[in-house]
């Protein structure tokens, strides 16, 4: 039902092909299935903990799944032209969630929730996407640059609604086709609200990129720290990709920002809640 296609906001180079071979094959939107109106609920990004694998997105997104007995789950896989879209049953899904939430949703969180996936679907996912792992991220929580790495810069990354076409409806099928974005920009650190650390990040505009009037439907998305070898050099390369936070709030028109949960929030929040859920099978 779903095809997807994931544009990148450019910075000098155009890092387009080296992202879609790291960050953007980590991301996951969700969607609603009815049949003639399927819609765009949130996004993610595939995560694991030991052999807990699932979606690490923000309550409210998982708040509005579980209101449907199935959702659908939309990667943008490495490689073009594979299946791409995924069915999941509420029950054992989403009904096992673990979450840190505070409602009413505000900008103040926390909105923070893992949505843990069995093994059948994830082979699958797996087949077309990538798996972050949050424990090997939690033991890199206090290194900067990685490894041979000169330079980073930051990105959040998920679907967007306002850039998203209507469905299209035939006898037989209905096709919705799902775009992305990853959003190069500046990510800075805001005041933390009852012990939950929280991030802005201002997108930053280009020439040849006109930014969206909304992020709605990116809600959810992973925040990363890309890191970049020889990025003075006629061959910048990427050597590693930190997931350092999950958006979740979106400010007022015009010059939008985008804020989300960082580090602390997903590492030392909600990693030890799943590792309390788990015991065993989520250990490092």
């Amino acid at each position: 039902m779903s095809t997807s296609h994931l544009r990148v906001n450019k910075m000098e180079k155009d890092w387009g092909p080296e992202i879609d071979s790291t960050v953007s094959a980590f991301t996951a939107a969700f969607l609603s299935l009815e049949q003639d109106n399927p819609k765009l609920i949130g996004s993610g990004t595939f995560v694991k903990s030991g052999t807990i694998e699932g979606v690490l997105t923000c309550a409210h997104v998982a708040e509005l799944i579980s209101e449907y007995e199935e959702f659908g789950i939309v990667c943008f896989p490495i490689v073009d032209g594979r299946r791409q879209r995924i069915t999941v049953p509420a029950l054992g899904t989403v009904s096992e969630k673990v979450e840190m939430a505070q409602k009413p949703w505000s900008e103040f969180g926390p909105d923070l929730s893992f949505i843990p996936l069995p093994p059948d679907q994830m082979s699958t996912i797996k087949s077309l996407a990538n798996v972050a792992d949050l424990n090997i991220g939690f033991r890199k929580l206090t290194s900067d640059l990685a490894v041979d790495a000169t330079q980073k810069f930051e990105c959040v990354s998920g679907a967007v609604a306002s850039m998203t076409p209507p469905p299209r409806v035939s006898v037989s099928l209905t096709t919705l086709n799902v775009n992305g974005l990853v959003n190069i920009g500046q990510i800075q650190e805001i005041d933390t609200h009852n012990g939950f650390d929280r991030l802005k990040i201002v997108p930053i505009p280009h020439s040849e990129f006109i930014l969206p009037e909304s992020y709605g439907g990116m809600s959810g998305g992973g925040v990363w720290r890309v890191y970049v070898k020889n990025a003075l050099s006629e061959k910048p390369e990427i050597v590693e990709c930190h997931l350092v936070g999950t958006a979740y709030w979106q400010t007022d028109a015009p010059n939008r920002s985008i804020i989300a949960h960082g580090s602390s929030s997903l590492y030392l929040g909600l990693l030890k809640k799943i590792r309390e859920k788990w015991p065993k099978a989520a250990a490092v």
